[in-house]
């Protein structure tokens, strides 16, 4: 997918924003996804501690990437417009990215993996 995204960027083969953002998010919820289970179900230790940043990692990247586009500001109800017309965001499937990338967060700032500020942001 990395190939795919870099040869559009370079103009060779055309994919749309909405698209771009789209394999990005389900990129990182995959990670999430091949993670979780060690997390929840692990004692802690390395293994532990690795599946734990990489859902981390992920989350992060998530909720950059869904700031980014929708335009990385409070928008008012012509600004939303414009932002669903170029990237519409409403799929429920970034809901649900939103949602666990915000829980993994809180999550890790309970476990002292990241500072509380970072999550709460």
């Amino acid at each position: 997918m990395d190939e795919y995204l870099e040869l559009s960027s370079s103009g060779t083969l055309p994919i749309s924003r909405y698209h771009q953002v789209t394999l990005v998010v389900l990129r990182h919820e995959s990670i999430i996804a091949l993670n979780k289970y060690t997390v929840a179900t692990s004692k802690k230790g390395s293994v532990y501690d690795a599946a734990l940043q990489n859902c981390i990692s992920a989350a992060r990247c998530i909720i950059s990437t869904l700031h980014k586009a929708l335009g990385g500001q409070n928008i008012n109800i012509t600004g939303a417009q414009e932002a669903l017309e170029t990237c519409g965001l409403l799929w429920p499937s970034f809901t649900w990215a939103v949602w666990m990338s915000a829980f993994i967060m809180i999550y890790a700032a309970k476990e002292g993996q990241v500072p509380q500020n970072v999550a709460t942001r």
